[in-house]
């Protein structure tokens, strides 16, 4: 592990590649996965919209799961708090 790293800078990196992310999540949740991590994918989708500008409204009918959908908003409030 190095400071600075890349797993230190993981959701900026996200953040910056909004249509790789994207694409990881959909994949991810594509497959038969734990609660947990539905959740946690469901969380990121959100706060990647909102560091892209997304508009949530549109972000949320064009989220790739129903619990994302639900998820979405939840997101944008840690986007929004966070840096």
């Amino acid at each position: 592990y190095n400071a600075g790293g890349l797993s230190s800078n993981v959701h900026r990196l996200m953040a910056q590649n909004i249509k790789g992310s994207m694409y990881e999540l959909k994949l991810f949740l594509s497959v038969p996965t734990p609660l947990y991590y539905r959740i946690k994918k469901g969380l990121l989708y959100g706060y990647l919209m909102k560091k892209n500008k997304k508009n949530m409204l549109k972000s949320i009918v064009n989220a790739p799961s129903k619990l994302t959908s639900l998820l979405t908003p939840f997101g944008y409030v840690v986007g929004y708090f966070k840096n």
